[in-house]
């Protein structure tokens, strides 16, 4: 699922289905998203996996709304499964308590930096 959301959103963006008004509904939420996620990929001593999940729910809401005209409810109610399974405490404390995922933590904070300075200029 998660590839297919990916190439959802790659396909409609490259025929220019999605709009800058698709991203304006959601760009909010999405920039505070990645802003946490590279804050909490930076620092993992402030690791919480419910506090961290909870921060985060807006995600959903935010991809939901971009998206809202472009998938059915079957495939909203997947994408829902996927950011909840995404933001479990098993998956979440793989990502941020284990020392041999410092490299993919740095690579997380890369990308979310660069997708939130990329959101500042829609």
């Amino acid at each position: 699922m998660i590839i297919k959301l990916g190439v959802k959103i790659v396909l409609l963006n490259r025929n220019n289905m999605l709009t800058v008004e698709d991203l304006k509904l959601c760009k909010n939420d999405l920039k505070m998203c990645c802003d946490l996620i590279a804050h909490s990929a930076a620092f993992t001593f402030e690791y919480s996996a419910d506090g961290l999940a909870n921060k985060l729910l807006p995600l959903t809401e935010g991809i939901l709304v971009m998206l809202q005209y472009h998938l059915s409810d079957k495939n909203k109610n997947k994408m829902k499964e996927l950011i909840s399974y995404l933001l479990s405490e098993p998956i979440l404390d793989a990502l941020y308590k284990h020392q041999d995922m410092k490299e993919a933590r740095k690579d997380l904070t890369y990308l979310m930096k660069n997708t939130s300075a990329r959101l500042d200029t829609i």
